[in-house]
């Protein structure tokens, strides 16, 4: 399904895929993006708690974890314009079946 271009899915199959995508957006997101951002922000945030216990957090270090971020970013983005492809060309097959 994945391989042929969505225009040439069927219906059934287009709102199929649009399923998956967002199952595999949101499991990403979950699972890969968030957890990411977590580890940065904590890698980033002074601990009062921790004062004068805290290792000294390099730029490359720093550096490091935002690419991981950014990099999560750029596959939910991909998969965010796969998913809006999807649910364009279902709409332009439900309207043409609709007759608008």
């Amino acid at each position: 399904m994945a391989n042929r271009p969505i225009e040439h899915l069927t219906l059934v199959d287009k709102f199929k895929q649009a399923d998956q995508t967002t199952r595999a957006i949101m499991d990403h997101i979950e699972r890969g993006f968030l957890p990411k951002v977590n580890d940065l922000e904590r890698l980033v945030r002074p601990n009062p708690d921790a004062l004068g216990q805290q290792e000294d957090v390099t730029n490359l270090r720093v550096r490091n974890y935002a690419a991981n971020v950014i990099s999560s970013d750029d596959f939910t983005h991909e998969q965010s314009r796969l998913l809006d492809d999807c649910l364009k060309a279902i709409d332009i097959d439900v309207a043409r079946e609709l007759g608008s």
